[in-house]
């Protein structure tokens, strides 16, 4: 089984964007649409963010942005990871793109020069060159190249104040100085600059201004410096073309004069070499990265101190962040997100369903040129004896009524179906999770087959990895062959669904889609989730006439299968009901 990996793209453009307010709704609603998180940043000087999702959304963004000639040459990065890493997607409009507040700065008539990571290294290994990190001074601090001098910056911003101050008597970029192992009081040499690359340069009596070299983690910030440092009237100015993530990427281990890890803005926390995730972790009181050393110290207690800010909260901070952290635990053990981590806003009541997908189809056509757009899957959960299949498989029949009768004979072009599609096709389709129920011979195989089976429906007895293998393919295949449910045998049975390839919308039900429990987290797959919301009390009472009514149950055997299996699972589910966007009466 092939496990389903989410596409992270990190783009910048400094470019002239004087109408990027009026860019930012079609944006926002597009990447909405393609269920893409992140944060993208526009302003009148350009283009920056990084966007996760599925990899087919992603692109369609990239392709969207590159429609515009303005960014018809944007280049972006890519990452992978197993799981979502950004929770929400923000467009906003900015001043700028990267806040350096010197007016004036414009990278793209002054920016330095260009280089490629292959030629980095004998740049950088040049007595003559400066080497400066651009980066904030807790980023440095996991990790830099060697000999290169951290201003210890605490924003961009604070670059103009620490350069003016370089030029002075003593500082590095003093015209005619010695750049020698030490420090400053605003910017320090690595510990280790005993030697080069960039660590000893002397440079000309003649009293000229030192080459400098910058870096940052993806280039946008070295951009505005080195034409910052342009008109301030440095004449040799380099930086690292595509930024360390680029470096790390193309440039061997081997041959590497990166030391550490790189900082990166989201749940990942740092890469390596090859971009690969590493060790550290972020502390949620100061946001600092916490390695394993610190995670040693006596100061370090997990979502409430670390070294780097253990003296710095009161006791009455402490205690804050250490019932947070403890409701954050709570909430892992149940499989839900907590609402520190997730910031959920209560799910909006939604009255008219079938209304709402009809938009939601006719939006999919002007928010994509491909033909077909993707497909819409929207996640409908609701406590066992909510009527989820029912209400599923109504508004999939009801939406091919409305499609059939608005659009005549020619249904397939009414909803962007595309070429070869039969007239009259049916576009929408109700699915369950119930096929990915573990058989009956695979619980036999479990530690305690017993207990496996006396559970059957609890998360643990569904195969998570399949389901989320198989709606990911939903978006990236025409066809897909998806299991049912024979109720009979009790087991399920694969391909018995055929999903052809004039489906444009599906509604999946099942009771574990907003679960965040282990391998649950199906974030970013659905476009839409909904919660089917029905009275506790009202779903027992269908399940037990329904356990009644099957087998010829005595009360007795009923009851007791409500209490031990329905009422625990049904809780699971409740608590994940503020994790959907919208709310429908049951």
């Amino acid at each position: 089984m092939t496990p389903v990996r989410f596409l992270t793209a990190a783009l910048y453009k400094f470019v002239a964007l004087p109408d990027c307010a009026a860019m930012k709704d079609e944006l926002q609603k597009l990447c909405d649409h393609e269920g893409v998180k992140g944060t993208l940043l526009l302003a009148t000087e350009g283009i920056n963010g990084t966007i996760s999702g599925l990899p087919e959304g992603v692109y369609r963004v990239l392709t969207h942005l590159r429609t515009d000639l303005r960014l018809a040459d944007l280049v972006h990065k890519e990452s992978w990871a197993p799981d979502l890493p950004f929770l929400r997607m923000k467009v906003r409009v900015k001043k700028e793109i990267v806040t350096l507040g010197m007016p004036g700065v414009s990278p793209t008539v002054m920016a330095g020069k260009y280089v490629k990571p292959q030629d980095w290294n004998a740049l950088i290994g040049r007595p003559d060159v400066v080497l400066i990190d651009t980066r904030n001074d807790y980023e440095v601090d996991i990790g830099s190249f060697k000999g290169a001098v951290d201003p210890r910056l605490k924003t961009f911003a604070d670059l103009p104040a620490w350069v003016a101050q370089a030029e002075e008597n003593g500082g590095v970029l003093r015209p005619g100085s010695l750049l020698a192992p030490g420090s400053l009081a605003s910017g320090a040499l690595k510990s280790d600059s005993s030697g080069p690359p960039g660590a000893t340069a002397s440079l000309a009596e003649s009293g000229k201004k030192p080459a400098v070299a910058m870096f940052c983690t993806g280039g946008i910030r070295c951009e505005k410096s080195t034409a910052f440092l342009k008109m301030q009237g440095y004449d040799e100015v380099y930086h690292l073309e595509g930024g360390i993530w680029k470096y790390l990427e193309q440039v061997p281990a081997a041959e590497s004069l990166w030391q550490g890890e790189c900082f990166v803005f989201d749940e990942r926390v740092s890469v390596g070499h090859g971009l690969k995730p590493g060790p550290y972790e972020l502390c949620r009181s100061c946001r600092h990265p916490v390695g394993e050393v610190e995670r040693a110290s006596e100061k370090y207690e997990k979502g409430v101190s670390c070294p780097h800010c253990f003296g710095a909260k009161t006791e009455e901070q402490k205690r804050g962040f250490a019932e947070r952290q403890r409701q954050v635990e709570l909430a892992q053990q149940r499989g839900v997100a907590h609402v520190g981590a997730t910031m959920p806003v209560k799910p909006r009541r939604l009255d008219d369903p079938v209304s709402h997908l009809l938009a939601l189809l006719s939006d999919a056509n002007s928010a994509t040129q491909t033909s077909p757009p993707r497909r819409i899957v929207i996640a409908l959960a609701g406590l066992p004896g909510s009527g989820k299949s029912t209400l599923a498989n109504r508004l999939a029949r009801e939406v091919n009524v409305k499609l059939g009768v608005k659009s005549g004979a020619n249904l397939g072009s009414a909803i962007g179906n595309g070429p070869g599609v039969e007239p009259g096709a049916d576009v929408a389709l109700a699915l369950s999770m119930d096929g990915f129920h573990f058989s009956k011979a695979q619980l036999a195989c479990f530690p305690d087959p017993v207990e496996a089976l006396k559970r059957r429906g609890a998360p643990w007895t569904f195969d998570a990895a399949a389901l989320k293998e198989r709606i990911t393919q939903l978006h990236s295949q025409a066809e897909v062959a998806w299991p049912g449910f024979d109720h009979g045998a009790g087991d399920p049975v694969a391909g018995a669904i055929q999903v052809g390839a004039a489906i444009r919308l599906v509604i999946v039900e099942g009771l574990y889609l907003l679960y965040q429990g282990e391998d649950w987290r199906l974030d970013g797959l659905f476009q839409e989730r909904w919660y089917l919301d029905t009275p506790m009390e009202t779903a027992m009472s269908r399940l037990l006439a329904r356990h009644l009514q099957a087998n010829g149950n005595t009360q007795a055997v009923a009851e007791l299968r409500l209490t031990q299996n329905d009422r625990p699972n049904a809780q699971i589910v409740a608590a994940t009901r503020n994790r959907a966007e919208f709310r429908l009466r049951s």
